[in-house]
C-alpha cells in the first residue's frame, strides 16, 4: 500500500521510481490510497514505464478515476454512489 503523497515524491527522483516499480512488479498487488486523480494515473503510468510487458488493471467508480481507468491496460468503471460517470 502507498499513499498519493508518497507517490508525489517517488515519481519525482528518476531512481526512486526505478526501485519502486521493482517492487511493485514482485508485489501480487499495489494499493494506493488517499489520493488525488493524477496520482492515481501515474501509479500505472510508472508500473507501465519500467515494466513494458506489465499488464495493469484499474477499476473505479466515479469521474476522478476515469483517468486511472484509461491509463490502465485494462479498465473498469462501475456505477456506485458517485454516480456513471466511469461506467
Amino acid at each position: 500500500m502507498i499513499s498519493g503523497a508518497a507517490l508525489n515524491k517517488i515519481c519525482l527522483e528518476e531512481e526512486l521510481g526505478q526501485k519502486i516499480a521493482g517492487i511493485f512488479k514482485s508485489a501480487a498487488s499495489v494499493i494506493v490510497y488517499r489520493s488525488s486523480p493524477a496520482e492515481k494515473a501515474a501509479t500505472i503510468n510508472l508500473v507501465r514505464k519500467y515494466d513494458k510487458s506489465a499488464l495493469t488493471l484499474a477499476i473505479g467508480d466515479g469521474g476522478n478515476d476515469i483517468n486511472m481507468i484509461q491509463s490502465a491496460t485494462v479498465g473498469i468503471g462501475i456505477m456506485g454512489k458517485e454516480g456513471n460517470q466511469a461506467a
